[in-house]
């Protein structure tokens, strides 16, 4: 019975922080949330506020999508490949 509620649960992503990468004014990193964490964007978002409060003015953030003038190619951090 044990095994049967082993192979049924989801897998859990470990949570993974790429590097930090700068084009122009843009910065970027690839963050793996996992599968299991749905408070780890507001946690995110919070996080950042800060450090733009107390540090370093973030203008804007932007999660997820594509920039037009910073095209994702292949990358190491990248969980989920087309």
């Amino acid at each position: 019975m044990i095994m049967n509620k082993k192979n049924a649960s989801l897998p859990a992503l470990m949570h993974n922080l790429g590097v930090m990468e700068y084009q122009n004014l843009w910065g970027r990193c690839w963050v793996d949330f996992g599968t299991s964490d749905s408070i780890s964007i507001d946690i995110l978002i919070n996080s950042l506020n800060e450090i733009s409060n107390n540090y370093v003015k973030i203008e804007e953030l932007i999660i997820g999508g594509e920039n037009n003038d910073w095209e994702i190619e292949e990358h190491e951090d990248l969980v989920f490949k087309d």
